[in-house]
């Protein structure tokens, strides 16, 4: 437990054996009274997102996959590299989601706000496309319902200058991330096969940019 002003962190965690543990802690967290828990702004997203209902395994899995007091700025729905994902951005970075049907399959593509160049929507009759550039690379994700892919580029802008807006302006006044501790975090989930060798290299090399 951890306090800070007039709130208290708890970092709870469940142990044993098989791929259950996020499920029981989903399952508890049902339990606790309303505003016990951060909602991280999802629950008011998904009343206004299309096509949620398809990614309810993404979405309950989110605050397992998101850092402390990260907050969700816009989700949709879509398909990264063919197969279904949820992309979500956030208050810091934006990230594709994959559950699949068991924890093994779980896919999780993440990048820092700071290292996003450009962000562009196209349309067609199959919905639109968001395309990504950061760090010389591109990550598209296509097939998101119409107006969620602009939904997702324009809170990326607006994140993007948030950001840059909050950023010290006097020297030496340099925000500090906890970039170790999200790189044992992305060691962890790469030992876990959750995330690929590839996919580690990327994100690595993203929060290295951002330190």
């Amino acid at each position: 437990m951890e306090g800070e002003g007039n709130r208290t962190h708890i970092k709870w965690t469940i142990e044993g054996m098989g791929d259950k543990h996020y499920a029981h802690i989903a399952k508890i967290a049902k339990g606790l009274p309303d505003g016990m828990l951060y909602d991280r702004g999802i629950p008011a997203l998904m009343a206004k997102t299309l096509g949620l209902a398809f990614a309810i395994g993404e979405i309950t899995h989110l605050p397992n996959v998101m850092d402390r007091g990260e907050t969700v700025l816009a989700l949709a729905v879509g398909k990264v590299n063919g197969k279904s994902a949820l992309g979500v951005v956030t208050d810091s970075r934006v990230f594709f989601l994959d559950k699949g049907l068991v924890a093994v399959r779980e896919s999780l593509t993440a990048f820092d706000l700071g290292v996003i160049q450009t962000v562009h929507t196209t349309k067609s009759a199959g919905g639109e496309s968001l395309t990504i550039t950061y760090s010389g690379m591109t990550a598209v994700m296509t097939h998101i319902p119409h107006g969620s892919g602009d939904t997702l580029a324009e809170a990326i802008r607006s994140a993007k200058a948030a950001q840059s807006a909050s950023a010290p302006a006097a020297l030496g006044q340099v925000q500090s991330p906890d970039v170790i501790g999200q790189l044992e975090r992305l060691a962890a989930l790469r030992s876990q096969g959750i995330l690929t060798e590839d996919e580690f290299q990327v994100q690595k090399s993203s929060l290295l940019a951002k330190g």
